[in-house]
């Protein structure tokens, strides 16, 4: 099957000799010899696109699957593949896969799969499925109903952005998955092998991390038989070939539902199904507001990871927006969908003082405004007069404390406000921090310190300072600053305001740490308003790293 066509240069080159007294030339014997002329004939002869790599309609390239077993024996990387090889490595972070906390797989399964997401070099898509609580999830599965479900390489770059492992899906289903199995696994060990050799081929070309193996079909004796040897020749395989390959099988057979709050007392890892169903089932134009509260709800069972390695940048970039924006500059207008654009994400909660009716802070994305990207993040939230400051957790970073961290952070407040907008680190020692279970840093065991402003900035970040305290493209202001041998987070705050400070927040944009020669200490990054304002911290979790914002917050009369 093929959609249009493309054209493909071919080349020829003949010789001729001219007629006799046009071309001639003369010998070494003085005698006049005709002379040899090569002419070379171009010429350009249509190429069909096969329909696996490209979309019918736009002939843009797509991501694809395998429908069949026949096709994937026969598949064998060639150029056309090449567009499908995620390029983002899988990043570190802590705790790791391999650490005894149960892990959080999240499978998407959602109206068949390969929908916006396919296109591989993005698309004009309006109001399209984004995930983006990342640091909440362990494994991500690519799910579809064909035999060999590939993950669109957009998905698997955004995934491993943030330390999560990509698995793509094997599955077999009623009759015809029955008939499918039979053929390779009721035989001998050549037929099974044959097929977890290519499986394992495809996950090592496109650069994902393993496979869901899923059979839903009835099988003979002989085939059950060969399940267990093709799972274990299948992971033995994908491990020399793909560093931390994982392959898991999946059971169907369940005699009764589970919630994920028993799963969790029992200390057992858990899977989420279908989390599109808040795009599926719910108005579009509620979408990120329906997909904050369901994770919100979960959030509790769902312990956080914490980013392991400096230096660090994001612009909280959702991969998609309204237009596109270059560190505060409009370049074009217009709906876009890039997975593979998602920057590192934050996490997203709502956060409320104890005991107290009125205060409250939430993050949200945001697509109405930009620094670098298409979205920002947005902090928003009334906080009473009675509240010192409102800190607001945006990561955990456990890293070695370096002498020096240069961090720079782009906000935007809404409007005139006489919000105070300061950095803090939360610092402790490496003795503190448990990764196995969550990493913490309480009272008792780590401290909180404000950075100071660099006044003889390193040479090559002399540009960088100029713009401290000045406006930059579209309002944005930057904030730069120097801590030695300490910490720090994001603060935000109303100083002396006597009445309830409302806010609206803007996006968080752009933030970026730079360390050398680390130390033994353990650091956890946050954000929180200034010591004059408002503050609240109210999660025992280590204070988080700090990240461009536009807080934005309003006095009521």
């Amino acid at each position: 099957e093929s959609l249009g066509s493309r054209w493909r240069m071919g080349r020829r080159v003949f010789q001729t000799r001219e007629p006799s007294g046009q071309r001639l030339r003369h010998g070494r014997d003085g005698r006049e010899q005709e002379e040899a002329v090569f002419r070379e004939v171009v010429s350009f002869t249509r190429d069909p696109l096969p329909a696996r790599y490209y979309d019918k309609d736009t002939t843009k390239p797509i991501s694809f699957y395998l429908p069949s077993l026949e096709e994937l024996l026969a598949w064998t990387p060639d150029a056309e593949d090449s567009f499908n090889v995620a390029l983002e490595p899988l990043k570190c972070r802590q705790p790791p896969l391999s650490s005894q906390r149960p892990r959080t797989l999240l499978c998407h399964d959602m109206m068949g799969g390969y929908l916006d997401d396919k296109f591989i070099q993005g698309s004009a898509a309006q109001n399209p499925y984004c995930f983006y609580h990342w640091q909440c999830i362990d494994i991500f599965v690519y799910f579809s109903h064909h035999l060999v479900t590939i993950p669109p390489v957009g998905w698997t770059n955004a995934a491993h952005r943030h330390g999560v492992c990509v698995l793509g899906t094997f599955i077999a289903e009623w009759k015809e998955g029955g008939r499918l199995c039979e053929a390779f696994l009721a035989g001998d060990e050549r037929s099974y092998q044959a097929v977890a050799d290519q499986l394992v081929l495809i996950a090592q070309f496109f650069r994902f991390d393993g496979w869901l193996i899923n059979i839903e079909s009835s099988l003979s004796l002989a085939a059950v038989g060969n399940v267990p040897p093709f799972l274990r020749y299948l992971s033995t395989q994908l491990c020399r070939q793909v560093p931390g390959g994982l392959v898991l099988w999946y059971d169907s057979v369940v005699s009764s539902g589970q919630s994920l709050e028993l799963i969790r007392k029992h200390g057992f890892s858990a899977a989420l199904f279908a989390p599109g169903w808040v795009y599926e089932c719910l108005e579009k134009r509620d979408f990120f507001q329906n997909q904050d509260k369901f994770w919100g709800l979960l959030g509790r069972y769902l312990p956080p990871h914490s980013i392991c390695s400096l230096p660090f940048v994001t612009s909280f970039c959702l991969g998609m927006g309204t237009r596109r924006v270059c560190y505060g500059q409009e370049e074009a207008v217009g709906p876009w969908y890039h997975p593979s654009a998602q920057e590192i994400q934050p996490l997203f909660a709502e956060q409320r003082p104890e005991g107290d009716g009125q205060g409250w802070v939430k993050t949200h994305c945001c697509l109405a405004d930009a620094w670098n990207g298409g979205s920002s993040l947005l902090l928003r939230g009334v906080i009473p007069p009675e509240v010192g400051h409102v800190a607001v957790r945006l990561f955990s970073l456990h890293v070695p404390v370096p002498p020096k961290i240069f961090f720079s952070m782009v906000y935007k407040l809404e409007g005139p406000s006489d919000v105070g907008v300061a950095l803090e680190l939360t610092a402790g020692d490496a003795g503190s921090c448990h990764v196995g279970g969550i990493s913490t840093l309480s009272a008792e065991t780590s401290s909180r310190h404000s950075p100071r402003p660099l006044r003889v900035p390193p040479t090559k970040l002399a540009r960088w300072v100029g713009h401290c305290g000045q406006q930059l493209s579209g309002g944005w202001c930057l904030l730069f600053l120097l801590r030695l041998r300490q910490g720090m987070a994001t603060w935000w705050g109303a100083p002396e305001e006597p009445q309830n400070r409302r806010g609206s927040g803007g996006p968080v944009t752009q933030t970026q740490e730079r360390c050398w020669e680390p130390s033994r200490s353990c650091l956890t990054a946050g954000v929180s308003p200034p010591p004059q304002g408002p503050l609240w911290d109210g999660s025992p979790f280590p204070t988080w790293l700090g990240a461009s914002e536009r807080p934005a917050w309003r006095a009521l009369s």
